[in-house]
């Protein structure tokens, strides 16, 4: 069996979440010359720049402008996030939001959005920081001539990987016109993805005492970080980073089916929703594209606040309070496409969803993944379901903040960030992608997070996962 997953997923949520993922979006590929341009780079920067150019056959066209910060106050000024200046407006939205998010179950009455997101903007920014708007790379160190410690290198590295796609790529213009949030969810993966990717790869050819010195250093980043962040809703931060965590998976899976995969998702097959980020073989490689789907019009006399996209992983969060989380997993991962409708009525907002599966027998599992959700709803959410064929329909109101209600929890989230740990193992470990696929798939079906992490679980766990993996050979 493979080795278990050492952290949990609020670990990764930490450790990932600090590192901004810049701007996102790609537009029309552009050719280059694999020559590299004249450019002068800093004595600390030479050699990472020469690792990630010689790592991904790709190279910098132009220059990045280097500050560096040696006060860590002023550094953390400069690379902090500015305090947003919300206006009445904004502040509107933000409680709409937030009475949807309790709607559906994300979390409870005692969430906050506006001291959530004041909560991890006050967080200490990481010791570097790129800000793709200025061409700025901000360092805290005293000059070039600093001998940076490996986990500062190891950011670097993901913040200049992510400038090279920018440069060759031209990313920010497609992310300014893109229809749907799973589309930019999409874009973002494929970016940060390939960024923590040359990262990971970068922590493995490091020397052994560095590789030691970077893992301490990171776990005590993610400590801090954990720490001052603890009040927000773990829901809340998953979602935020969801596609930090699926990306450098997909690209795994890519690069081991097949290197020239890589450059097409950047170039030619562009992803458009997490659900081809989280099963590259079945969804992405397959080209199954999102379906057609129609967005509620809301009933008569509402105020109708938004139209958006729920997408497969907060579809996933909502079922799973009201299924065993593998049982939520597999329903989910029938998500064809989605449209929620957000509205008042009466002084309530309500929301209504439809969602289309990828399948009858999808839309079947669906079904029964919505009904019990409704089911587990609070009364006051005066929650309705239907179906039509393929497609599900549900309608929910805030129950308000003091209603009691179960929400998805962090073995609840481990469950799908988990299972895309071990399909990235798999991936690199067997050079197979669509076989991982199908034994992470199946594992993660046939058992949840919280079992795996108790000792009081009687099943054979070596058996059942050399059971599933012989099983998928035949099968794929």
């Amino acid at each position: 069996m493979t080795r278990r997953r050492s952290t949990t997923a609020m670990a990764v949520v930490v450790s990932l979440a600090a590192i901004s993922a810049g701007t996102w979006g790609l537009s029309k590929w552009r050719p280059f010359e694999h020559e590299s341009a004249s450019i002068e780079w800093p004595e600390n920067i030479e050699a990472l720049v020469t690792y990630i150019e010689t790592t991904s056959d790709l190279r910098f066209l132009e220059s990045i402008e280097f500050k560096y910060i040696a006060d860590t106050d002023d550094y953390n000024n400069a690379a902090g996030d500015p305090v947003e200046e919300r206006s009445a407006e904004r502040l509107a939205e933000l409680a709409a939001e937030e009475a949807v998010g309790r709607a559906l179950g994300l979390w409870g009455g005692d969430a906050s959005l506006v001291e959530s997101l004041d909560t991890i903007r006050a967080a200490a920014p990481r010791p570097a920081r790129w800000r793709p708007a200025d061409n700025l790379m901000l360092i805290n160190a005293p000059d070039e001539k600093e001998e940076l410690a490996p986990a500062v290198r190891a950011d670097l590295v993901v913040y200049l990987t992510q400038a090279l796609i920018e440069q060759n790529f031209h990313l920010i213009e497609l992310r300014q016109s893109v229809d749907t949030a799973q589309e930019f969810d999409a874009l973002a993966a494929i970016h940060i993805g390939y960024a923590l990717w040359i990262r990971d790869q970068y922590v493995d050819d490091l020397s052994a005492d560095d590789r030691e010195q970077y893992q301490s250093e990171a776990a005590a980043q993610s400590e801090e970080y954990a720490e001052s962040v603890d009040s927000v809703p773990a829901t809340f931060k998953a979602i935020r980073i969801a596609f930090q965590v699926l990306g450098p998976v997909f690209i795994t899976a890519l690069a081991e089916d097949d290197p020239a995969l890589v450059l097409d998702a950047f170039r030619s097959h562009i992803p458009t929703a997490l659900d081809q980020i989280s099963l590259p073989s079945a969804k992405y490689l397959r080209k199954d594209a999102t379906e057609s789907i129609d967005a509620p019009s809301g009933p008569r006399g509402a105020t109708i606040l938004r139209s958006e996209q729920l997408g497969p992983f907060r579809l996933f969060l909502m079922l799973a309070t009201g299924l065993p989380a593998n049982e939520a997993l597999t329903a989910s991962d029938g998500w064809g496409n989605d449209r929620l409708t957000t509205y008042e009525l009466d002084g309530r907002v309500c929301a209504d969803l439809h969602v289309v599966a990828d399948s009858p027998d999808d839309a079947d599992r669906l079904e029964r993944a919505i009904t019990q959700w409704a089911v587990a709803r609070p009364r006051g959410a005066d929650t309705l379901v239907g179906r039509d064929d393929v497609h599900l329909y549900a309608s929910v109101c805030d129950p308000g903040t003091g209603e009691a209600q179960s929400t998805a929890d962090n073995d609840d989230i481990e469950q799908y960030f988990s299972r895309a740990d071990l399909l990235g193992q798999q991936a690199a470990d067997t050079g197979k992608p669509a076989l991982a696929e199908c034994i992470a798939t199946e594992f993660f079906a046939q058992f949840t997070f919280a079992q795996l992490d108790s000792a009081s679980l009687d099943v054979d766990l070596e058996a059942a996962f050399a059971e599933i993996e012989d099983d998928c050979r035949n099968s794929v």
